[in-house]
């Protein structure tokens, strides 16, 4: 992009900054009346192309691409497409039309990559840096090399809990950013166009180092952005991140997010409308003809008109990122009509389960928040994240404090007690041979022992091996303490051999069986009333040879009480196949439901369908991943709604 267009855009965003809130009043004030039309659209090619890069080798490989999905995932939620590249590819990547480039936790570039930053940089391209130790990309923002030094909280081992902004944030972005760190990598300014935007705060206030660094050539992001809190301050942030590095962006994300606002699931089928009108007479049609339902749905449909008409005063100004805060309670209000208008039925008895995946509650005010919210979405049982191994959430003699827990006191106590008093079951949830995050110390340890499998070249790996004896005793001890706890059930997770080409070990499905059995022997005979459940992949039989899970031998044999199938996936249709694999035992499925999982992320109207839909096939059951400030926000209202 030439000097004179970003020189242009730095103008507008001086602009809308003055004139947004402004803008966003009037709009509403003289929100024009009648049919809003889609504007037309513009073939991809003419737009700046965003790219996200990560590291294709070192240890840290695994962790970066996956980060990466991560970032797309949020700008993708943002209305922003954008392409994932190695960065060994770091040239193809950044040949235009690329304009915008996330480097995410990207560290190892190539040794040319000073030069083509620099070329990038030079015709107007623009970083956005998430936590790297990489020299050429400070360099090309204006900062020093990343040191690998940590500054950490105050004493006492309080993390920092979220980000501060100082002064005023970047345009149309959130107010705050929740995200937990124990320690942050530390980077100092070179250049005089660098500035501090936002600083790492803890829980009792304090501020801390800098968060965020705003650059002449883009932004540098301290840290990976991790899954704290709500996904869409994030996502809004590194939309305004985007945009500003690149406006013209601004209209393509407000264009997506407002077309993403007529499509979704009405009923059990896709509607595609020509604007909000057509969404509107769909989703009507597909409400209770009377009664308080209808209402609902009418007075929401409403609230949505305005925001369209809003945002569409704005288009026609052509103040696009001006109208994005409309859009959002568009997406939001359009979402809150769907679900209203659906109605799912619940057998009676049957499971409506979720997974926590810290053990602390997943939203603000903890256990006592999260029962509270769970009971009112109608939810009758919750997996609580309780560890492996190799370091748990929850005390369990003989097994490490993981790191997670910061010197936060054992949190399944509370949630036993606060979920028992709303009628919520608890099921402690256990990694059973994952050994990941296991101390160095730890790992050599099992590995001088035998106990963990090994790669193909021999080394050892972080997974337990399954026919170990010692692993079956440590193992079957650590899950008979968590019944001792008063939990209602146990859910095993990671029963299975490593994906891939992980170890040079075979699947052996009998010598998971034998390991099943024997955790399910030891642990009936300890608690008799335990319900034992196992989290399974959903491909069966495919699963048997390709990871060791014979779930279907499990369940005949009572091993198991019940299997909970991953079946995450964001299309219906691929969900039906899933559980037309499954007939053959479904009266003892429960279906998991990937909500915010890496293979699908949901809205609330494409959740309640496949729930509605496993239901519908017999399941025992549903269970969705994972419980957290979204559930909260985004699904517990639309499931109060539709399992009226």
């Amino acid at each position: 992009m030439r000097i004179a267009t970003f020189l242009t855009a730095a103008v507008s965003a001086a602009f809308f900054a003055v004139v947004v809130p402004a803008a966003s009043a009037a709009a509403r004030a003289r929100a024009p009346r009648g049919r809003p039309q889609a504007a037309a659209a513009v073939p991809a090619a003419s737009w700046p192309r965003v790219v996200v890069i990560h590291d294709d080798s070192g240890d840290d490989a695994k962790f970066s691409r996956s980060r990466a999905v991560n970032v797309q995932r949020l700008l993708d939620e943002a209305g922003l497409p954008s392409s994932l590249h190695p960065s060994s590819a770091l040239a193809a990547a950044l040949a235009a039309p690329t304009a915008v480039a996330h480097f995410v936790w990207a560290s190892a570039l190539p040794a040319d990559a000073p030069r083509q930053l620099s070329s990038f940089v030079a015709r107007g391209g623009r970083l956005v840096v998430h936590g790297s130790t990489s020299p050429a990309l400070a360099a090309a923002l204006g900062l020093e090399k990343p040191e690998v030094s940590y500054e950490e909280p105050a004493p006492g081992g309080v993390a920092w809990t979220c980000w501060a902004f100082s002064g005023t944030p970047p345009f149309d972005s959130p107010k705050r950013i929740d995200n937990r760190a124990a320690k942050v990598l530390r980077t100092c300014s070179a250049a005089a166009t660098t500035t501090p935007v936002a600083r790492w705060s803890d829980q009792r206030g304090r501020v801390g180092p800098v968060a965020l660094w705003k650059c002449a050539a883009g932004w540098w992001i301290v840290r990976p952005l991790y899954d704290d809190g709500p996904s869409a301050p994030r996502s809004q942030l590194l939309c305004s991140l985007t945009c500003l590095a690149a406006p013209p962006l601004w209209k393509l994300s407000a264009l997506r997010l407002r077309r993403r606002s007529w499509t979704g699931v009405v009923g059990d089928a896709p509607m595609t409308a020509r604007d909000l009108e057509d969404a509107r007479s769909a989703i009507l049609k597909s409400a209770p003809r009377l009664g308080s339902a209808r209402s609902r749905v009418k007075a929401v449909l409403e609230e949505a008109a305005a925001a369209d008409a809003a945002a569409t005063a704005l288009f026609a100004r052509g103040l696009y990122g001006a109208a994005r805060g409309d859009l959002r309670s568009l997406a939001g209000l359009c979402s809150r009509a769907r679900s209203a208008a659906m109605r799912v039925h619940k057998p009676s008895g049957a499971v409506f389960a979720v997974w926590e995946p810290t053990g602390f509650g997943g939203v603000p005010g903890g256990w006592a928040e999260a029962a509270k919210i769970l009971a009112e979405a109608e939810v009758t049982d919750v997996n609580v994240w309780c560890g492996s191994l190799a370091g748990a959430v929850a005390d369990i003699p003989g097994v490490p404090v993981a790191g997670t827990r910061a010197g936060r006191p054992d949190p399944l106590g509370e949630a036993i007690a606060q979920c028992h008093a709303r009628g919520v079951k608890v099921h402690a949830w256990f990694a059973v041979l994952s050994f990941e995050g296991a101390s160095p110390e730890r790992l050599a340890a099992f590995a001088k022992e035998g106990r963990l499998l090994h790669s193909r070249n021999g080394a050892p790996i972080a997974w337990l091996d399954p026919a170990s004896q010692a692993n079956a005793v440590a193992l079957s001890r650590a899950l008979r303490a968590l019944a001792a706890r008063g939990v209602d059930g146990v859910n095993l997770d990671f029963v299975r051999y490593p994906g891939g080409a992980a170890s040079r070990e075979s699947p052996n499905a009998a010598r998971i069986e034998a390991l099943v059995s024997r955790l399910s022997r030891d642990l009936r005979a300890a608690a008799p009333k335990i319900r034992l459940s196992a989290c399974v992949y959903g491909f069966y039989p495919g699963c048997v040879s390709g990871c060791g899970q014979d779930w279907f031998r499990w369940l005949d044999a009572g091993h198991v009480d019940f299997a909970v199938p991953m079946n995450y996936c964001a299309d219906i249709a691929e969900l039906e196949g899933l559980l037309e694999r499954q007939k053959g035992r479904i009266r003892r499925v429960v279906c998991g439901i990937g909500a915010g999982a890496n293979e699908s992320r949901l809205d609330a109207p494409s959740l309640l369908s496949q729930v509605k839909l496993a239901f519908e096939k017999g399941c025992a059951g549903v269970s969705v991943y994972p419980f957290n400030a979204r559930f909260a926000e985004v699904f517990a209202p639309a499931l109060r709604e539709a399992l009226r």
